[in-house]
């Protein structure tokens, strides 16, 4: 492992072995790969970044020690990729007899609709020779014949037990000081986005704010809500001293927790706020701006 591989914890961390993948479905996945021959094409998605999509294809494609292509379908979206790379890929034979060729197709959700029906052609026309990956977070962008010739998995939602393991293997690994506490609160706070817990892990070794100073963080800007203060979020906000997105999943669990007291019907408007503030966050529009936007909107309401 490189130095420059060490230094990111989402690589250093990255699953070498099937025992190392949090996957609902690692079992079922294992038992495909017991037949490569008959490997069907898969996809795996999830409307979550971060849940192990691309990490469970490198992870299967070394298991295998099978030729593959990999392309990020959000830059090479178009079907000259499919007609010139891929359609020369999978014309060719396999230089392991026991295993078909495989492509992975990284963002595959981001590939036009003319480039799915081409690629559907040379899914059901070089079967024998080639399995296909496609990881997306949006599956009903994957044309239904596409997903119709693929065995379909769900990333949504990692076993939160799974995780905690495997944080702490990590921490102790790097000697991280945290409590049992901090941990379950890490999981809460990013669920289920493995690869932001993990990087939370690597600010921490670097002695970035510990999980248990942001969680007195988070509690403080509750209060700060509560009492209206605009200022101490302007402030917060722009001077990046509050993790917006971990704020955001925090104060959703609070409404969660304190819907009786809060009222019903203001909870839910404050939660669709909150969705809203994740959904920014998830398509890369202006997020702070959405943020305190809709915080002005959470304070009139609570």
């Amino acid at each position: 492992m490189n130095e420059l591989t060490d230094l990111i914890f989402p690589e250093k961390y990255r699953p070498k072995k099937f025992d190392d993948l949090v996957f609902n479905e690692k079992a079922t996945l294992i038992e495909l790969v017991r037949n490569p021959l008959q490997l069907p094409s898969l996809i795996f998605y999830s409307s979550k970044p971060g849940t192990g999509k691309t990490s469970t294809a490198k992870l299967l494609i070394s298991e295998l020690s099978c030729d593959s292509l990999s392309i990020n379908s959000s830059e090479e979206r178009g079907i000259d990729v499919i007609r010139d790379k891929i359609n020369m890929f999978v014309r060719g034979m396999s230089s392991n007899s026991a295993v078909k060729r495989c492509v992975f197709l990284d963002e595959a959700d981001g590939l036009t609709k003319q480039a799915q029906d081409s690629l559907k052609n040379l899914m059901e026309t070089y079967s024998d020779n080639c399995f296909f990956i496609l990881s997306c977070n949006d599956f009903s962008k994957i044309i239904e014949p596409i997903r119709s010739r693929c065995r379909a998995f769900n990333f949504n939602k990692p076993d939160k037990q799974q995780i905690i393991e495997k944080l702490w293997i990590i921490i102790e690994q790097e000697k991280i000081d945290l409590t049992d506490e901090d941990v379950v609160y890490l999981c809460d706070s990013r669920y289920p986005d493995i690869r932001m817990m993990i990087l939370d892990l690597q600010a921490m070794k670097t002695q970035i704010t510990p999980v248990s100073d942001k969680l007195r963080g988070f509690v403080e800007a509750v209060n700060k809500l509560k009492n209206k203060d605009v200022e101490y979020f302007k402030q917060a906000i722009y001077s990046q001293e509050l993790d917006l997105q971990g704020f955001n999943k925090h104060l959703f669990s609070y409404v969660l927790n304190n819907h009786k007291i809060i009222g019903i019907e203001k909870a839910g408007k404050i939660a669709l706020l909150l969705a809203d503030n994740e959904k920014s966050w998830q398509q890369g529009v202006n997020f702070e701006i959405v943020f305190f936007a809709n915080l002005l909107e959470i304070m009139r309401i609570i």
